[in-house]
């Protein structure tokens, strides 16, 4: 597992083939109001998962350590 913080334009780019069914995860916290429905409207939130975006790092990281668990 790794935990990389990237700012959201290159997160997006990277994660362009990004799905739990190919077993990548990506995990983002803190998604401000326009890029999070920036990121609705293009159905990125359905692709990696709405499971996925959480309020606050703690929860991020709690959720990472939950996956790397399995």
């Amino acid at each position: 597992m790794a935990i990389i913080a990237l700012p959201l334009s290159i997160t997006l780019a990277l994660a362009s083939g990004v799905t739990p069914e190919k077993g990548i995860r990506l995990i983002l916290s803190h998604t401000n109001e326009q890029p999070m429905h920036m990121m609705e409207k293009a159905g990125f939130d359905k692709r990696i998962g709405k499971e996925y975006f959480c309020k606050h790092i703690d929860d991020a990281l709690a959720l990472a350590e939950r996956i790397a668990a399995k």
